[in-house]
């Protein structure tokens, strides 16, 4: 991997809520993921295309919740190094906005997004890119579905080409489309990159139902991690995250069947 810091500290399991993270991720949080700068040199410039993306390096969370945990150092350094990326790309690629989570390590990620990038746009919280967002109903019963089925039967449940319903949370597509169309409402139109900051629980469930196959704890987006996003002119919605692509009809995505809620 380009820029790849080596780790002085063997790389060990994370678990987040009780779900144990594959060792790689943590690992590969000092240097902006490959595949992203890929992705940055081969989606289209002639249209929107919609970033969304995991926030930068943020320290421990604490067991009584998160919200204010800022980015480390390393962290805003790395936001503002993809910035530059973005500023120096080729061909060219405008920056065209920046919108994120109202967590203040993603409100963080995307101002030294944009120091690097030499742009500068309002603040732009969305509520829907926040945890525990728009694909929770009961928190309490979510949680206690992720402890009994664990994580990776919850990603596989969610990344199924029909998702099966889950205790406490939105029908996925329900949820996936009600994102989309609210970042694709932000973007005008206007051709170029529009970044959204979020976190790894938003960007995974939008990446699998884009992709229409199963994702798992081994496809957990790393620190800057996320999946580019746009309309093609045959009505699909295209898309690249990690090593995969996705087109699916721009329809089906956006105006899924309306499964029942589950209490």
């Amino acid at each position: 991997m380009s820029d790849q810091k080596k780790d002085t500290h063997p790389a060990q399991d994370a678990k987040k809520d009780g779900v144990v993270i594959p060792a790689q991720h943590s690992a590969l949080i000092h240097s902006l993921p490959e595949d992203m700068m890929a992705h940055l040199r081969n989606c289209p410039r002639d249209r929107p295309v919609i970033l969304l993306m995991r926030h930068s390096i943020r320290g421990p969370l604490p067991k009584s919740g998160g919200d204010e945990v800022p980015l480390t150092d390393e962290g805003r350094n790395l936001a503002r190094q993809f910035g530059g990326q973005i500023a120096r790309a080729e061909p060219p690629c405008l920056l065209a906005s920046v919108h994120s989570s109202p967590v203040l390590r993603c409100r963080q990620t995307a101002q030294e997004i944009m120091n690097g990038a030499d742009r500068v746009f309002p603040p732009d919280p969305m509520p829907c890119l926040s945890l525990p967002g728009i694909f929770l109903l009961d928190s309490g019963a979510a949680v206690n579905a992720w402890r009994e089925l664990g994580g990776d039967e919850v990603l596989r449940r969610m990344s199924l080409e029909v998702p099966l319903p889950l205790p406490g949370m939105t029908p996925v597509e329900s949820a996936v489309a009600a994102v989309l169309i609210q970042m694709f409402s932000k973007t005008d139109n206007l051709p170029g990159l529009h970044v959204f900051v979020t976190h790894d629980a938003i960007v995974l469930p939008v990446a699998a139902r884009l992709l229409g196959q199963e994702l798992s704890m081994k496809d957990w987006p790393a620190f800057l991690d996320g999946i580019f996003i746009w309309n093609d002119d045959q009505g699909n919605i295209r898309s690249l995250y990690q090593k995969n692509a996705g087109c699916r009809p721009a329809d089906r995505i956006l105006h899924p069947a309306s499964p029942k809620l589950q209490p």
